[in-house]
């Protein structure tokens, strides 16, 4: 009866332990899970940007990927934490952003001196929180070219979420057969059926 007793309390308890350590895994997974921010491609050249505005909704974390097609050129925006993404000619180059919490419209500009002046301007136009922010065609995923700089990364970022949940998953599974096999090994009804 005693060791009928023990291992229930022992099957109880690795099951809970069981339990638990998925749970933790899966909550350390759900950060890497969540969306990747927005991205927003913007091209520049001597005589402007495009797109001329940027829409975000207050808060919001997009990815603002640069290209410049005939020289070196940035995007800055000065009134947003100094935010500047800088792009020699070539592939895109990437940066996250925050936009600010309160909505209202900021101006962006390409800081090479005569790039402003030739028309390298535009506006980050930032919505309240939970605002429809249009849709505009720049909105794509980052391009494999692309270049990341400045903020985190957005393209593996899937891949991280899948490895941390698979490999959580794996886990789980291989301590739920080891606590099977423990308690089979463990119970005399069990080995005496196995052996005849």
């Amino acid at each position: 009866m005693q060791h009928k007793q023990h291992k229930r309390i022992f099957t109880y308890v690795a099951s809970v332990a069981t339990v638990a350590i998925a749970a933790a895994l899966i909550a350390v997974g759900a950060p890497a899970a969540s969306a990747a921010p927005r991205v927003i491609n913007v091209t520049g050249i001597i005589t402007g940007f495009t797109p001329k505005t940027i829409n975000v909704t207050a808060g919001e974390q997009v990815s603002i990927c640069l290209t410049s097609s005939d020289t070196n050129h940035d995007l800055t925006i000065s009134t947003v934490n100094n935010f500047q993404v800088v792009a020699p000619t070539g592939p895109a180059v990437c940066k996250t952003l925050t936009a600010p919490a309160k909505a209202g419209t900021h101006k962006f500009i390409c800081s090479i001196p005569g790039h402003e002046s030739a028309g390298m301007v535009g506006s980050l136009v930032v919505a309240p929180a939970g605002a429809a922010v249009p849709a505009a065609p720049q909105v794509k995923q980052v391009p494999a070219s692309g270049a990341q700089t400045g903020g985190r990364a957005t393209a593996g970022l899937t891949h991280v979420s899948r490895l941390m949940l698979g490999g959580g998953v794996l886990i789980v599974a291989i301590l739920s057969a080891l606590l099977g096999w423990r308690v089979a090994r463990k119970d005399p009804a069990t080995r005496h059926t196995s052996g005849s």
